[in-house]
């Protein structure tokens, strides 16, 4: 369990409980009220071959946090990441920017990810918020059930075209 996630787990606790916890007994609501406002974000992904060596990523990022002016200011930055855990390699990294006016609205991407050959089980899509340290999500994408095209690909025949009459 993450530090991010012991920190939200503060949440499913009662107000009195979290101010027990933290030695502030009448304060429990302030802090999970302050916990709320830390950034997070859910993140969905479905993964699509395009050909044997391309996959389609398309990512939803949605802001599950409470935006506060004094806070976050106008706009909130992260980093996303798509990485490979056994090689050790990022095939992508995007600055994606939420800002205060279209919060809690969802950002939908579309990512187009080299994949080798042998596949691995799963790539990892990797959210770190720039301004606050710790805030990070982690999503395994697994490919365990990707079904990849065929190695050959089927062509047609060419058309001679010499023999034509030019009108």
């Amino acid at each position: 369990m993450g530090s991010l996630d012991a920190t939200v787990s503060l949440l499913d606790m009662q107000p009195k409980e979290v101010g027990q916890l933290c030695h502030w007994y009448r304060g429990g609501d302030k802090i999970q009220k302050l916990v709320r406002m830390l950034p997070r974000l859910e993140i969905a992904c479905k993964v699509q071959p395009v050909t044997r060596g391309i996959l389609r990523f398309q990512v939803t990022l949605e802001p599950v946090f409470d935006w506060h002016g004094r806070w976050h200011g106008g706009a909130e930055g992260f980093w996303l990441w798509v990485e490979d855990g056994e090689n050790n390699r990022i095939y992508h990294h995007e600055y994606v920017l939420m800002s205060r006016r279209t919060h809690p609205e969802p950002v939908e991407l579309e990512l187009t990810i080299p994949a080798f050959e042998p596949l691995p089980p799963q790539y990892f899509l990797r959210v770190m918020s720039v301004a606050w340290v710790g805030c990070e999500m982690l999503l395994p994408v697994s490919f365990q059930h990707l079904l990849l095209p065929d190695r050959q690909m089927p062509y047609t025949d060419l058309i001679d075209l010499t023999d034509r009459k030019s009108v």
